[in-house]
């Protein structure tokens, strides 16, 4: 069945040693090289876009008195969300986090660190108490010097879709399970459970895995590149460069588009909770999905938005550079709050009780509820 659209809508437990670019031999059984397109890898975002060696946010802590973000775009002429209290999340020294993923399952954070000679990537869980990594891979300027995890999702309490460069692994309590069959760079992922995992990848391709077994007979030709993917209520949807688009489930094997109709404008990312999802994209674009159709939803702004974090209907965040916006369940409201970090937001992440997990220049931030 068919989605409706309005036609105006625009777009480290686990041992460091042993988990690493051995196991990229292990299971995907290829060499940790790359192409110099590959940098990068924030969710909704142009690879390059992701900061390597930028300047760290200021944050004041838990309510302090840190400065607000009056450097970037604020054109939304709404009034400010009620303040609360912000805090940097503790991370090993040296380790900027860029990407975040999470849901009622969990919330996962990747990034890289500097080491002599190159750089170690890493992913891992998010909580209270600070970062914690299960996985990392070594890379040399030499060898996958642009190498970045960009395939991100929880799937499990303590289990998640790992990916990048020619590899996807699902990492949890046992030993991680590779998803062979994908042959180009893993672009992002979306996990309904352990057992129904869909990755997209860089040149096209959509790869479902059962927990067992997984194909790539499934295509997205002309579809432009995947940012973000999000499914609910026997829906998957594909915030692209060439639009918003969803196809029911379960997709049949040599399916070549996505069965729906196209829509103008870019979609940076797509997220949900339960049977309500969010999309946002260039131009402050968004549109809110609920009752089995989309609408689009005015933000206030003209910032590109890169990244939706959905908590409940009435409780979703979207950003873009330097602007951080609020959904109250009725409009967007520009956020700028004492104590929010003043760096360049690259993504966001929230939690059915409210709290949202924010990075931003590497560093990541949470904003209890």
């Amino acid at each position: 069945m068919l989605v409706s659209y309005v036609p105006s809508l625009k777009h480290s437990l686990a041992s460091r040693s042993s988990i690493g670019c051995a196991l990229l031999a292990l299971f995907a059984g290829v060499a940790c090289s790359g192409s110099s397109d590959d940098a990068g890898g924030g969710k909704g975002k142009e690879d390059a876009s992701i900061p390597g060696d930028g300047g760290d946010g200021g944050v004041a802590g838990s309510g302090g008195g840190g400065g607000q973000n009056d450097s970037g775009p604020n054109d939304s002429g709404h009034d400010s969300a009620p303040s609360t209290g912000w805090s940097l999340v503790a991370s090993p020294a040296e380790l900027r986090l860029y990407r975040l993923a999470g849901d009622a399952r969990g919330v996962w954070a990747s990034g890289d660190r500097h080491v002599s000679g190159g750089r170690v990537f890493e992913a891992g869980r998010l909580s209270e108490g600070g970062f914690e990594g299960v996985y990392e891979k070594h890379s040399s300027d030499t060898v996958a010097p642009n190498f970045f995890i960009q395939a991100l999702a929880p799937v499990g309490a303590r289990t998640a879709v790992i990916g990048g460069q020619m590899f996807v692994l699902i990492i949890g309590e046992g030993e991680p399970r590779a998803v062979t069959s994908v042959t180009s760079d893993a672009k992002t992922a979306f996990a309904f459970s352990d057992r129904d995992v869909w990755i997209s990848t860089r040149h096209g391709s959509l790869t479902h895995f059962n927990g067992t077994t997984d194909d790539r007979s499934r295509g997205l030709a002309d579809s432009g590149d995947v940012q973000a993917m999000w499914g609910t209520s026997g829906m998957l949807f594909f915030a692209t460069t060439e639009g918003l688009r969803g196809v029911s489930l379960p997709i049949p094997l040599g399916w070549n588009e996505p069965s729906t109709e196209e829509l103008s404008g870019s979609f940076a990312d797509v997220d949900g909770a339960l049977s309500v999802g969010f999309a946002v994209g260039d131009a402050g674009i968004a549109g809110r999905y609920e009752g089995g159709s989309w609408t689009s939803i005015p933000t206030g702004t003209t910032v590109d938005l890169t990244a939706v974090a959905v908590a409940s209907g009435d409780n979703a965040w979207a950003a873009g550079e330097r602007t951080l916006l609020h959904w109250d369940g009725s409009r967007f409201t520009q956020v700028q709050e004492e104590g929010m970090p003043t760096g360049e937001i690259t993504d966001l992440a929230a939690e059915p009780d409210g709290t949202l997990w924010l990075a931003a220049s590497g560093q990541v931030y949470r904003r209890r509820p």
